[in-house]
């Protein structure tokens, strides 16, 4: 009871949920669909507020079941709010977003303000997995599929810590996906430690290279 009073006094009033908590003044504060960790959240109360298993019991309070059920409208209208429109037209979202603004913001030194693939994905599978989904739900959902589609890399693999420095490789119908895509280009974004984005991965340190999922 106790933990799941502190999620609920975790979000902010926007409905996003951050990294951490308390705040430590950095990119944690931000909202956080980075690693599935606002998306897990919703995923746990959700589970709470259907009273499925394991919450298929009185362990929770009925005032608490209420305060869930806000608590997930709020975060499904974050979601909504913070998806990135890009000539007029929804597309995905970042890894993490301002809890104000619902604008798209830098985390790490080598993750700046982009469209995530790999993020988005947990957020779509949320989306879609709501048993009555609302117009805008809808509007959201196939606008991010249309998305993936026009983001996908065809006849493509990638290789990580690959020794011969390349990564990516033709495969004929072999199809993935950047983890990042420059916002209005879809060109896919590397980045070292040094903040400077690159579109080709040979670009950034080997140790960024070969440190991160770049793509998948």
């Amino acid at each position: 009871r106790k933990a799941v009073n502190m999620l609920l006094a975790m979000q902010y009033p926007s409905g996003g949920w951050p990294q951490v908590y308390p705040e430590r003044g950095n990119y944690s504060d931000m909202v956080t669909f980075n690693d599935g960790a606002m998306i897990r959240v919703m995923t746990a109360l959700r589970l709470a507020a259907n009273k499925s298993y394991p919450f298929d019991s009185d362990l929770l309070t009925s005032d608490q079941i209420t305060a869930i059920k806000q608590s997930l409208e709020k975060g499904i209208d974050y979601i909504l709010k913070s998806q990135i429109v890009v000539d007029g037209k929804l597309t995905a979202w970042c890894q993490q977003h301002d809890p104000v603004t619902y604008e798209p913001v830098w985390a790490r030194a080598y993750e700046m303000p982009s469209l995530s693939a790999s993020e988005s994905v947990a957020i779509v599978q949320y989306l879609m997995s709501e048993k009555n989904p609302s117009k805008e739900i809808e509007k959201a959902v196939i606008a991010a599929l249309e998305w993936f589609e026009e983001a996908a890399v065809e006849d493509t693999r990638f290789e990580p810590r690959d020794p011969k420095n390349q990564y990516f490789y033709e495969s004929e119908g072999s199809r993935i996906w950047y983890r990042f895509y420059e916002i209005g280009t879809n060109k896919p974004l590397f980045l070292g430690r040094d903040s400077v984005p690159h579109h080709d991965i040979t670009k950034i340190e080997e140790e960024r290279r070969h440190g991160y999922s770049w793509a998948g």
